[in-house]
């Protein structure tokens, strides 16, 4: 008999996001086949209320990937017990350099992306993805506005679209 392991993705949308997490999925199965993964994609704005309502019913899924805004959510949900539901990455991992097999990736996160996942000293998730803001700006249309250098604060970038 296959172990389940059910597994709640943030989707957005774009075209075919859950492909390459499904191909994952059947990889990781194909090489461990005692194991069956189970993926439900739920819209990114509404996968914390479902987790929660799923942990209420005594039913949430053993992983989820949330929002990265979603992180406190998170570690704020509770089983029916009362207890956390989920276990930070960090303590689940304890140390080990492979699971299974697989090596554990963790040591390899950027340093600011290890920090944004990271609460009281402790990594409490492993991000699928890592984005950044960047402003792109016009050199051209900022110099004929009498400004040198792009915006680097909201204060700044106020000034320069007034002007």
């Amino acid at each position: 008999m296959r172990t389940v392991i059910s597994v709640w993705i943030a989707e957005h949308p774009l075209p075919d996001y859950l492909g390459p997490i499904r191909r994952m999925a059947a990889d990781f199965e194909a090489a461990h086949p005692d194991l069956r993964i189970e993926i439900t994609g739920h819209g990114f704005r509404e996968l914390p209320a479902a987790v929660a309502a799923a942990a209420g019913r005594g039913e949430p899924p053993d992983l989820a990937e949330y929002y990265a805004t979603a992180t406190r959510l998170a570690l704020d949900t509770r089983s029916r017990s009362g207890a956390p539901l989920f276990t930070p990455i960090e303590r689940a991992v304890g140390g080990r350099a492979e699971i299974l097999g697989e090596p554990v990736v963790l040591a390899d996160l950027e340093p600011a992306v290890r920090g944004h996942y990271t609460y009281r000293g402790e990594l409490v998730a492993a991000p699928a993805t890592a984005t950044t803001a960047v402003l792109l700006s016009n050199a051209t249309l900022l110099r004929a506005a009498g400004i040198d250098a792009p915006p680097r604060t909201w204060e700044e970038l106020e000034r320069a679209c007034a002007a």
